[in-house]
């Protein structure tokens, strides 16, 4: 069963990263987007708590949820400052770099055993990621053409970006440590999804009354609440999978399952192409799949 949950969780988080590329593209406002996102977050994880009951947290690991709210809501405002300054073809991969984060949560602070095929297949996905986001380098156009400020700029909020996902899946891994049992998951995103809240709200208010535009647009609320289910599905997945398969597994694969599937969206919805070192990406991730699936058995 965990393995299922893996896919769908890559799926959920696939569908998640093309809401970036339409928001750019929408022209919303970040921080009215997230605040809309975090309302609609919180909605539907009331709902399933009046659906499936609650379960508490224990005091030791309360403080995680608000720490994953809190480097949540700072990839997301970096992220999306990056591409909406730039637009880097680098950035996807820069993103994915942050499996490195939890992976050594895993093996390093609980003791998780790699060996050599696991080794070999880590170093294939990061291959991967790393050709993946060459070449995809210029489907932004010639960066040559940016700025070298404004370049400087994009990138380092790609690294905090990049930082603070791995953050992220690093809590999730060390929560399903704590609570290994999946009641615990609902109180724990909304928790993240009222951190977040929390965070957004002044930010919204003031630019909203700065610019003279009203805090709720139908067109805004809606992409959010769809930005939201799928983030949270993704999110939840995880989470669950992380409690039955091994973390040094888990956070490859997944973010390696993410990227091919990203890539297949945006072949259907932009008709992207495959390039060759792409289609090199493709050959080594399914490798260092192969190769995880090996040292986990």
């Amino acid at each position: 069963m965990g393995l299922v949950y893996l896919v769908l969780s890559a799926l959920a988080g696939a569908l998640f990263g093309q809401t970036y590329k339409r928001k750019v593209g929408l022209g919303f406002d970040t921080a009215q987007v997230l605040l809309w996102f975090s309302v609609s977050s919180s909605v539907l994880l009331f709902t399933t708590f009046a659906a499936t009951g609650f379960s508490g947290i224990s005091r030791s690991a309360l403080w995680m949820p608000f720490a994953h709210g809190i480097a949540m809501a700072i990839a997301m405002h970096t992220y999306y400052a990056a591409i909406e300054t730039s637009r880097l073809g680098i950035s996807w991969t820069a993103i994915q770099l942050s499996v490195v984060i939890p992976f050594f949560t895993s093996v390093v602070v609980y003791g998780e055993t790699l060996g050599p095929y696991g080794a070999a297949g880590i170093v294939s996905i990061l291959g991967a990621i790393a050709l993946y986001g060459f070449g995809r380098g210029g489907e932004n156009g010639d960066v040559s053409s940016i700025d070298r400020r404004t370049r400087r700029r994009a990138l380092t909020a790609l690294l905090i970006a990049s930082i603070t996902t791995g953050i992220t899946s690093a809590l999730l891994r060390t929560f399903a440590h704590h609570h290994p049992e999946p009641e615990a998951v609902p109180l724990f995103f909304l928790l993240v999804s009222l951190t977040l809240l929390a965070i957004n709200l002044p930010i919204c208010f003031r630019r909203c009354a700065r610019r003279g535009t009203p805090v709720y647009d139908v067109a805004v609320v809606r992409f959010s609440a769809y930005k939201s289910v799928v983030n949270m599905s993704a999110m939840a997945f995880l989470l669950l999978t992380v409690q039955l398969l091994p973390g040094f597994f888990v956070f490859p694969v997944r973010n390696t399952l993410n990227i091919l599937m990203v890539f297949a969206l945006s072949a259907v919805f932009h008709h992207e192409r495959i390039s060759k070192l792409e289609a090199i990406a493709v050959a080594l991730a399914i490798a260092g799949i192969a190769l995880l699936s090996y040292a986990m058995e």
